[in-house]
């Protein structure tokens, strides 16, 4: 194993637990993920750890809640033992993002949130033809001690498909508004 870069590992009975952990952290509310239902894991994908100040564990994990399945990417943080004191978890989850499959516009949480962040863009635009949600490709909360989520929507506006990531917040009364968007790298020039 390199230090600092990730390598593969095995998928094995510690893989698995690490990997309960993450989904027991989302499905307890720990990382504001959207579930509908009992979220369970059905199995890891594959597995990368990095060393840094204890180690990083970098998995694609199945899981399924009462939506259907999902594919996650999720990061655990185990500490070292020597850093962790008293009443401190000794993992952490710091990072996840929903890689698939990718979701078509419906009524989850992140749709709503997309839907609403393409009609703010739809106002900011001086288009003829409006920005048409197709789906959602990924939702990935920033960890910069914000609210905010970024999302990667697949659009259509008059025969053309686009990509954009829109960074929304939570509004009053469970909406949402665009802070920042711009279009997806492959795409174009930025744009905010």
């Amino acid at each position: 194993m390199m230090l600092g870069g990730a390598s593969s590992a095995p998928i094995d009975a510690r893989t698995n637990e690490i990997a309960t952990f993450a989904v027991e952290q989302l499905k307890h509310g720990k990382a504001n993920f959207p579930i509908k239902g009992n979220l369970q894991l059905a199995k890891v994908v594959s597995a990368k750890r990095q060393v840094v100040s204890g180690t990083n564990h970098i998995l694609v994990v199945e899981a399924a809640d009462d939506a259907g399945p999902k594919t996650l990417e999720v990061t655990v943080w185990e500490k070292l033992s020597c850093n962790v004191k008293e009443n401190d978890a000794a993992m952490e989850l710091t990072h996840f993002k929903l890689v698939g499959p990718a979701a078509e516009a419906g009524d989850d949480q992140w749709s709503k949130a997309a839907q609403q962040g393409v009609a703010q863009l739809n106002q900011r635009s001086n288009s003829l033809f409006p920005y048409q949600l197709l789906r959602v490709l990924s939702a990935t909360p920033l960890n910069d001690g914000s609210s905010n989520t970024e999302l990667l929507v697949e659009v259509k506006r008059g025969d053309k498909q686009e990509k954009f990531a829109l960074t929304v917040k939570p509004a009053a009364d469970a909406h949402f508004q665009l802070v920042k968007f711009h279009q997806h790298a492959a795409e174009g020039p930025a744009t905010s």
